[in-house]
């Protein structure tokens, strides 16, 4: 479970690279030619929310290395909604707008991998025993 987790954070993480760049050199050509400044703050916006889920993928496949699935599970989540409140955030937004369904292709995968984080399991404990002190039992403490 752990490898399927890491692979879907992976995908959505360089998608969710893939998507910013697009978004900020869009925004950047836009300002070169002195186009509708509205539309390029919010593109830079949504960019910027995109490298915050790429951010946070990035660390939750880090803990997912470590077999810490419940603490990657929430990063994974919060990378998975950065980009939506960044969305949510502005005003007049509608569920048809053409922004959205970039966002959530390509971050889904960090939600699918927060599911799969939920099973990882942790790394087992050693048990100690009465047996195992680290001293042979045929070395003679007395002098």
């Amino acid at each position: 479970m752990r490898t399927f987790a890491l692979l879907f954070a992976l995908i959505s993480v360089a998608g969710a690279v893939f998507h910013a760049y697009s978004l900020l050199e869009d925004a950047r050509q836009k300002v070169t030619q002195k186009e509708v400044p509205l539309d390029v703050q919010e593109e830079r916006k949504i960019g910027i929310g995109m490298v915050a889920a790429a951010g946070l993928g990035v660390l939750g496949g880090l803990l997912l290395l470590r077999r810490k699935g419940k603490f990657a599970a929430v990063i994974l989540l919060a990378g998975f909604l950065a980009p939506l409140g960044v969305l949510a955030s502005f005003p007049g937004i509608q569920a048809s707008d053409t922004r959205i369904p970039p966002v959530l292709m390509f971050t889904v995968g960090l939600l699918i991998a927060a599911v799969c984080a939920l099973f990882v399991k942790p790394v087992a404990l050693r048990k100690k025993g009465k047996g195992n002190t680290g001293i042979p039992k045929d070395f003679d403490m007395v002098g």
